[in-house]
């Protein structure tokens, strides 16, 4: 029997339950191997780019063992735990699909088994395909690495500054593989180069999506003399939001101010109402029938609670929604607008999601959402939320550890996008981007959104209750 060690550098599952894996130490030094029953094995060491031993006849590839090998911490005083490659939520597994042309950040955790601290920089090199020319891409800043957190990736990967970081150029996220891999790395304090042991060197895909079309009316009101509009603010928030932790790589956004046809204090019933009838003349003059349109209301006046038209038990853009904004934080959204945040919930329902049922919502979703509380994860070291930032709006990159941060779709506080919220309306937008026609209604009853800041949620009963949807977590609707 041979012995074929290294990474898998290609790897090709054919026809049946066949894989094909070219496994080498390098591009261009690969032995081909072939399985049947552990193609589970080969493709999850390509996706977390772990070094395999593969035992086969002297002559012949067919696989009869496939082992991750095991790493000697003691052999190199550094160490690498592992690699992820994150866009707006992630697992170590890599199981959220990456989406083509959309931010990423590549997170590199090492572990220092030394006795003191160190303070490291690195440079990673990408390529489309092992044999490609690599880019060489240097880490965004500095890892402090503390030997009490050497092998624990969790507390490693829950702060900036304990893991390298590093964010891909729009170049390198194109539809199709990349290959991974860390090249050096650097002792700030002496310039030295320090020697990494257990190297990794993962290859992932990243995925068309479409786009999501959306069109925002501000409404203008009158109230006690004063105008209110949202400001620009307001909208760029919200459109950046959207673009960084929705399952999108590009929002094609517009934006319009009109004047409320209702006096206010109006509610979000009559806002949809003056929505839906805007969108339908729209669309009849040309507008793409895919496109969302939702009301953003300034609570400068009033508070004007959220609410969708509907919740879509299919794919329906023609379902609206609004929801206020303004500078409130909720107690913890200090960036100036909670616009953002909200209308992502609103707009959810327009795909399909429902309330999972924590904080003081209706719970509609109970039975289907996975994690406790509304968490963005079970476990300390599966889901990590990850906001990639916008330079152009002052908003920095940001851990949102998945066990602090909680689901868009509840009425938690510290809101961004779980993985079932994730799938489930990157699955509803595909399925909106084959729509070759407007589709025949389907919406449930609307569902109203978030109390105003420090007033209490809606009592149980006061919203009707949805009816469960038969389907997979990932496709079920939610709101």
């Amino acid at each position: 029997m041979a012995t074929t060690t290294g990474f898998v550098q290609s790897y090709f599952l054919g026809a049946g339950p066949l894989a094909c894996a070219w496994v080498g130490p390098a591009p261009d030094d690969t032995e081909v191997v072939f399985t049947t029953t552990m193609t589970g094995i080969l493709a999850q060491a390509q996706v977390t780019g772990q070094q395999v031993d593969v035992v086969h006849p002297d002559d012949s590839g067919e696989a009869s063992s496939v082992s991750f090998i095991a790493c000697d911490p003691a052999a190199n005083p550094l160490h690498l735990d592992g690699i992820e490659i994150t866009q707006s939520i992630q697992d170590l597994a890599q199981s959220i699909p990456l989406l083509a042309g959309k931010g990423t950040v590549v997170r590199v955790y090492l572990g220092n088994h030394t006795a003191a601290s160190v303070t490291v920089s690195g440079e990673l090199t990408v390529r489309p395909a092992p044999t490609d020319p690599p880019t060489v891409i240097a880490s965004a800043e500095t890892a402090v690495l503390d030997p009490a957190d050497a092998g624990d990736i969790p507390a490693q990967r829950n702060e900036l500054g304990r893991s390298l970081d590093f964010v891909l150029p729009e170049t390198m996220t194109g539809e199709g593989p990349l290959v991974v891999a860390l090249s050096s790395v650097t002792d700030e304090a002496t310039g030295d180069t320090v020697a990494v042991g257990c190297l990794r060197q993962p290859t992932v895909w990243f995925h068309r999506s479409p786009p999501l079309r959306l069109r925002v009316l501000g409404m203008r009101y009158d109230q006690d003399g004063t105008t209110h509009v949202p400001t620009d603010t307001d909208f760029d928030y919200l459109f950046s939001w959207l673009r960084r932790a929705y399952p999108v790589a590009q929002v094609m956004e517009s934006r319009v101010l009109v004047t409320s046809s209702t006096a206010a204090p109006f509610t979000a019933d009559d806002t949809n109402a003056q929505i839906a009838a805007i969108r339908a003349i729209d669309v009849d003059s040309g507008e793409d029938n895919r496109t969302h349109y939702y009301g953003m209301v300034s609570d400068g006046g009033f508070f004007h609670r959220g609410k969708a038209a509907g919740i879509p038990a299919s794919a329906d853009p023609t379902v609206v929604a609004s929801g206020p904004t303004g500078p409130d934080t909720w107690g913890w959204d200090f960036d100036g607008s909670y616009g953002d945040w909200y209308g992502a919930h609103e707009l959810g329902h327009t795909f399909g999601r429902r309330h999972p049922g924590f904080c003081g919502e209706t719970q509609s979703d109970l039975e289907n959402y996975p994690f406790a509380g509304g968490a963005l994860a079970g476990h300390d070291d599966s889901f990590c939320g990850y906001d990639v930032g916008d330079p152009l709006l002052g908003l920095p990159r940001a851990v949102l550890p998945g066990l602090e941060w909680r689901d868009v779709m509840t009425y938690c506080d510290q809101e961004w996008l779980g993985p079932y919220t994730y799938q489930g309306i990157r699955l509803r937008l595909l399925d909106e981007d084959a729509l070759g026609s407007l589709p025949a209604a389907g919406a449930v009853p609307a569902f109203a959104g978030l109390p105003a800041p420090g007033s209490p949620p809606a009592e149980p009963g006061s919203v009707p209750a949805e009816p469960a949807l038969a389907g997979s977590a990932g496709s079920a609707g939610s709101a």
